[in-house]
């Protein structure tokens, strides 16, 4: 009986010396959970804020495409009009100073998707007059001169930062003019 008291004690203090081990492990297997799951928390917020980055990159490049655009369709709209290059011709004239002459295109408004209104502006200014016209232009007549147009053109996106200006020359012919 002796022997049998002797091992139970020993079972029983093998079983006190596993708890109290047990027992100082599961305060580490908490912080251990902690620092983990606040790993994860900063990777997920790091992925939201990038996601948010990435939304605003492409609403921007969208914004550019849409100015860009509308800068381009304001200079084919100028350049069509040519009233416009024969008035500021006309126009050449009266002034002393040829290239103080600009005429300047207030376009509407246009809507784009998202609800965004696109404003654009063009002008005409003279840059040179009776120049020697290339022969497609001039053909064979010592009349017909050609003068020569800068066209600016610059486009908005109401409600964001975005605008394009692009700038072309045009040479137009057109008869002579004798000061």
């Amino acid at each position: 009986m002796n022997k049998q008291i002797h091992n139970n004690r020993l079972i029983k203090e093998h079983a006190e010396k596993k708890l109290s081990i047990k027992a100082k492990q599961q305060g580490v297997v908490l912080i251990w959970a902690v620092v983990f799951l606040l790993i994860i928390t900063i990777i997920g917020l790091s992925a939201i804020r990038m996601s948010g980055i990435d939304t605003q990159i492409s609403g921007n490049s969208v914004n550019s495409m849409l100015t860009y655009q509308g800068v381009e369709s304001a200079l084919g709209k100028t350049v069509m009009d040519t009233n416009k290059v024969l008035n500021i011709t006309m126009a050449d004239a009266n002034y002393p100073n040829k290239y103080d002459v600009v005429v300047a295109d207030f376009f509407p408004p246009e809507e784009v998707s998202g609800g965004g209104l696109l404003t654009s502006v063009a002008s005409i200014q003279i840059e040179d007059v009776n120049i020697a016209c290339p022969m497609s232009l001039a053909a064979t007549s010592t009349n017909l001169g050609c003068n020569v147009f800068r066209i600016d053109a610059t486009t908005r996106l109401q409600g964001t930062g975005a605008k394009a200006s692009h700038t072309i020359g045009l040479a137009d012919h057109a008869p002579r003019i004798y000061k």
